[in-house]
């Protein structure tokens, strides 16, 4: 539970931004065929290592929207 937490906050606290407009249906199906969906871009690339490092732990930063962030879980389910 306590790491869950832990890799929720590494996937939602940064300043990264997704390059590519997607359709979140286009980018769970990229998760499940095992291709790259998005590409992320920040002036850190320490903080784009991070959430690429979720990504592969299961906790996928999706977009920005409507001044909310949207993450894809384990569970393939969209917070």
């Amino acid at each position: 539970e306590h790491e869950d937490l832990f890799f929720r906050a590494l996937c939602l606290c940064h300043t990264v931004q997704v390059k590519e407009e997607e359709t979140v249906e286009s980018i769970k199906r990229g998760i499940h065929q095992g291709r790259p969906t998005s590409f992320y871009i920040s002036s850190s690339p320490d903080e784009v290592a991070l959430v690429e490092g979720m990504k592969r732990l299961g906790y996928t930063y999706l977009r920005l929207k409507d001044n909310y962030m949207e993450i894809l879980n384990k569970d393939d389910e969209i917070e």
